[in-house]
């Protein structure tokens, strides 16, 4: 390790260093600023993505002090609201007031505001209520939702209760639940009992799974009877709320691009697969994003020239970042390097063909990449997989200038250094540069 004694010997002899840092560390959903936060929820687990999407998309809500609590159980009128949001029924003109034709929810005072959402859910064929012996169906809004009744909601909501129910069996959600497997929006809500109570953080697992499904639309024929079609391109997303998935890699962001130092576009756009977006809000860590595959939703504008971008998350990425001081060799073809100073034996990673090298944040495009490395003495270097093929195609060198501070101006703003007196750092006033002792 050619590097390491190096290393070894600059923290013998330094006391206090400082080092510039412009980059922070990445996360796999973006918040952006015009995005909710919950105190309680991570946004890098299965669940926080699905929170996160489905309230960005003012499906569902939180609670006022900022949380969310997923592992809170949901009312039946409660996931009446998310269910009509979901299919952007709630802004129909119906008044909060109407009847819903359940006597126990349209006598009681303190659920007015939950009426119109049933009554959209009844006349959109998503309820039916429970059968009482006096022939009467109930509603039982505060009763917590079951997983088998909120899959049947949603099953229903999709189109497919005529396949659902076209077998009658034992149980009367086991259609359904059956019809759910085969659609893949159970995928991250297995494991919880038919009939129990479901989580509020299941739940949203369980909708934002079936916002890419292809609906189930009737189609009244020449006879006059009604066929039910799986159509394509109908999934709630892009025909209920008219966004488009995207997904790709970021290819350029407003301070570089993969193959280009100079993108040429202001930081409220980014490019995706090279085509262009306008983001909506800022997002935290967005140079970080450069080369990283993501999905998202794209929306057209009247008041924007490119497709507006919402719900960035980053997906199937493979990063890992080794410190200059620990790499051994460099191939065209492999970096090899030691996970750690103590390390005895050395590991490798293979790099694709077409690699792109960002050195500070900038595309390098006349370069060696031993070079590049061997000049860096204070760095790390981050490897990026961004196609799960195990081979990295960016690598993202990140170099700090070191100083052993012998005085610092408070009234020049600047640092100098011990040993070289004619070297000097002005500290910036902005918020993007940190300075770090170690």
């Amino acid at each position: 390790m050619r590097y390491l004694k190096n290393a070894l010997s600059l923290v013998l002899v330094i006391c206090m260093l400082f080092s510039v840092a412009v980059f922070a560390d990445d996360e796999e959903i973006l918040t952006q600023t015009d995005a909710v936060t919950f105190s309680d929820v991570d946004p890098t687990t299965v669940t926080g993505q699905s929170i996160y999407g489905l309230a960005n998309l003012k499906i569902l809500n939180g609670y006022p002090d900022g949380t969310f609590r997923p592992d809170d159980t949901i009312t039946r009128a409660e996931f009446t609201v998310v269910i009509t949001n979901f299919l952007n029924l709630s802004n129909i003109g119906v008044a909060d007031d109407v009847l819903t034709g359940f006597p126990d929810l349209d006598n009681d005072p303190t659920k007015v505001w939950a009426r119109k959402y049933v009554y959209l859910a009844v006349t959109n064929g998503i309820i039916k209520g429970y059968p009482e012996l006096d022939g009467t169906y109930t509603f039982r809004a505060d009763n917590p939702v079951t997983y088998e009744e909120a899959v049947k909601m949603v099953v229903c909501a999709l189109g497919y209760e005529p396949m659902a129910t076209q077998v009658v069996y034992d149980h009367w959600a086991t259609g359904y639940m059956m019809v759910a497997q085969q659609l893949g929006i159970l995928k991250n809500a297995l494991g919880v009992a038919q009939s129990a109570p479901v989580s509020r953080g299941i739940v949203a697992n369980i909708v934002y799974s079936s916002l890419t499904v292809d609906r189930m639309v009737p189609t009244v024929l020449a006879d006059g009877s009604i066929s039910y079609v799986k159509e394509k391109n109908s999934s709630v997303i892009s025909d209920i709320i008219k966004k488009d998935e995207v997904s790709g890699i970021v290819t350029a962001t407003y301070l570089s691009g993969i193959d280009t130092d100079n993108p040429g576009f202001t930081q409220r756009f980014i490019e995706v697969d090279d085509v262009r977006y306008v983001l909506s809000g800022s997002v935290a860590d967005y140079e970080a994003l450069l080369g990283k595959k993501i999905k998202a939703y794209a929306q057209k504008s009247d008041n924007e020239d490119y497709p507006v971008l919402t719900n960035l998350q980053e997906v199937g990425n493979k990063e890992k970042t080794v410190n200059v001081m620990l790499i051994e060799e460099i191939t065209p073809s492999q970096i090899t390097y030691y996970e750690s100073i103590d390390a005895s034996r050395s590991s490798t990673l293979k790099l694709d063909s077409n690699y792109s090298v960002i050195f500070n944040g900038k595309y390098v495009g006349d370069y060696n990449i031993r070079d590049i490395v061997d000049d860096v003495s204070c760095g790390y270097v981050e490897f990026l997989d961004n196609d799960g093929d195990g081979r990295y195609e960016i690598l993202k060198i990140t170099s700090y200038d070191v100083y052993v501070v012998s005085s610092y101006s408070t009234t020049e703003r600047k640092i100098r250094d011990l040993y070289y007196t004619d070297k000097t750092f002005t500290v910036p006033d902005e918020s993007t540069v940190e300075l770090t002792i170690i």
